[in-house]
C-alpha cells in the first residue's frame, strides 16, 4: 500500500520496530517495510472513552466462532446482534405482558361488584373480573373461581409475579375468591380484585380477615425467567 511521505520517513528510521500511526480514524500498525496492518479504534463502552481496543473492522462485524464466545466480551454492546440477548429479551417481553395485564385491570377500578357479573357494563364478581381481563390478552379462561384454581401452574408467594392469580379457600378448603397479584414486598401482598364495594386495589397485610384465609398461587401467564 502507498503511504504519505511523512510515514515513509518514519519507516526509514524504524524498519524493524513495530510502530503505530494514526491516519484519520484509522491506525496503521507497521511491522516492517513490507508488512503493515490497518486497524480502527473501537470504544468498548460509551463511558470509557479513553480505553481503546484495536479490532480489525471485519472482526467487529463478524467474530469467527473458533475464536470463542469470549471475544464478544470486547465488542461494544451496540455492535452485538439481537441473538446475543435472547433470554433477556424474552424475559422482558413476558414481564411487560404481566404489567400490561395489571394496567388493564386497573382500568376497571370502581366498577361495582355484581354476583356472577362478567362484564363492566353490569359489574363483576371476583372470577368474572379476572376472566374478563385475561380475555383481553387472548387467555380465554372459565369465569368460575373453582375452575381458575386448576389452571396454570402452582407457585409459592415467594416466587410469584405481577399478573399471577391468588386463590382463597375457606375452612372447608373450598375455593371462594380469586384476585390478581400486583406487587409482593415485605409486609405487602397487593392485589386488585372485585369484592363488596367494587373493583379495588388493597394490601392484604392490612386486612386480618384475608390474611387468615388459605392462599395459593396459580400462574397462567408466561414466566419472566
Amino acid at each position: 500500500m502507498s503511504l504519505p511521505k511523512e510515514y515513509n520517513n518514519d519507516l526509514f528510521f524504524f524498519t524493524h520496530v513495530p510502530i503505530l500511526k494514526k491516519m484519520g480514524t484509522w491506525v496503521i500498525f507497521v511491522l516492517s517495510l513490507t508488512s503493515c496492518s490497518l486497524f480502527k479504534p473501537v470504544i468498548t463502552t460509551p463511558s470509557t472513552l479513553n480505553d481503546e481496543v484495536f479490532l480489525n473492522e471485519k472482526e467487529v462485524e463478524e467474530v469467527p466462532s473458533e475464536k470463542g464466545r469470549d471475544r464478544l466480551n470486547i465488542i461494544p454492546y451496540w455492535k452485538k446482534k439481537d441473538e446475543d440477548f435472547p433470554t433477556k429479551k424474552k424475559a422482558s417481553a413476558n414481564l411487560t405482558l404481566r404489567y400490561d395485564v395489571i394496567a388493564e385491570a386497573e382500568k376497571y377500578i370502581g366498577i361495582p361488584y355484581t354476583w356472577a357479573g362478567k362484564v363492566p357494563e353490569t359489574g363483576f364478581d371476583c372470577s368474572g373480573f379476572t376472566s374478563y381481563v385475561l380475555r383481553k390478552f387472548n387467555y380465554n379462561i372459565s369465569p368460575s373461581s373453582k375452575d381458575q384454581a386448576k389452571l396454570g401452574v402452582p407457585k409459592s408467594l415467594d416466587d410469584c409475579n405481577p399478573g399471577d392469580l391468588i386463590i382463597f379457600r375457606n375452612d372447608k378448603n373450598e375455593v371462594f375468591h380469586v384476585s390478581f397479584i400486583t406487587e409482593i414486598q415485605p409486609q405487602v401482598i397487593e392485589v386488585i380484585h372485585s369484592v363488596n364495594g367494587g373493583v379495588k386495589k388493597e394490601n392484604l397485610f392490612n386486612n386480618t380477615w384475608w390474611m387468615n384465609k388459605k392462599m395459593e398461587i396459580r400462574s397462567i401467564l408466561p414466566q419472566p425467567e
